[in-house]
C-alpha cells in the first residue's frame, strides 16, 4: 500500500485505470495489516490507508469527510470506515452508518461487534460463542498462534480462507450491527471476488 503522499500524486490523474479503496481504521495495526493482506490476494485493486493513527468514531468520520473533499473519485473507487463496536456511544456509530447511506455505491462500512478479531477468526471458525474481544482473542490465537499479538503477519490468509469467511459471516454473523456477533467483512470480500473472477473471465 502507498502512503498518503504518494497516493495523491496517483489521485491527481496518473492512475486512470485504477480502482482504488481509500480505507481508515479505529485501529492502528490490524486493520491496516489486514488490509495489506487481501491487497496482496486481490491485485486488480489498489488500497490506501487513508491514516494510521487511532480515533473515535466521531473523529474517524471527520477525518474521512476531510479526506474525501480533496480526493478526486472514479466510478468505481470506495471509501471504507474500519469500526468495532467496542465501548463507544451508539449515536456516534450510527452517524458513520448514516454517512454510508448518503451515498451506497461509494462508500462502506466494516462493521464488526464486538471487534475485528471476529472477523477474522471466521477465517478459520464460525466464531459462535465469542461474544467479547477476549474470547474472540483467545479462540483466534488458537486457530494460529502468529496473530498473538496486534500485528498480522504477511500472507497470512490466502483466497480460500476468506472466501470461508465470507461462508461463515453470512452464516452467523447477526443481523444488526448493535448485536453481539456482527461482522460483516464479506461485503468487501464479495465485492473484491467479483472484481478478481470478471478480470480471469475476460483474461480466458
Amino acid at each position: 500500500m502507498a502512503s498518503l503522499k504518494s497516493r495523491t500524486k496517483r489521485a491527481s490523474g496518473i492512475r486512470k485505470q485504477n480502482i482504488i479503496f481509500y480505507c481508515i481504521s479505529e485501529g492502528t495495526r490490524t486493520e491496516p495489516d489486514y488490509i495489506q493482506n487481501i491487497s496482496k490476494i486481490y491485485t486488480n485493486i489498489k488500497f490506501y490507508m487513508v491514516q494510521k493513527s487511532h480515533h473515535d468514531p466521531k473523529n474517524l468520520l471527520n477525518k474521512m469527510k476531510s479526506f474525501m473533499r480533496e480526493t478526486p473519485c472514479q466510478e468505481n473507487d470506495k471509501f471504507i470506515i474500519f469500526l468495532d463496536r467496542d465501548e463507544w456511544l451508539v449515536d456516534d456509530i450510527k452517524r458513520i452508518w448514516q454517512w454510508k447511506q448518503q451515498d451506497t455505491s461509494h462508500r462502506m462500512v466494516i462493521f464488526s461487534n464486538p471487534c475485528f478479531e471476529l472477523w477474522l477468526l471466521r477465517h478459520y471458525i464460525s466464531g459462535v460463542g465469542a461474544t467479547t474481544k477476549d474470547i474472540c482473542h483467545s479462540q483466534l490465537v488458537q486457530q494460529n498462534s502468529n496473530l498473538s499479538g496486534k500485528s498480522i503477519p504477511i500472507d497470512t490468509f490466502n483466497r480460500e480462507d476468506c472466501q470461508t469467511a465470507c461462508k461463515f459471516s453470512k452464516r452467523y454473523s447477526s443481523s444488526c450491527w448493535e448485536n453481539v456477533g456482527f461482522t460483516n467483512g464479506h461485503v468487501l470480500i464479495d465485492i473484491l471476488e467479483e472484481g478478481l473472477n470478471k478480470l480471469s473471465s475476460s483474461a480466458s
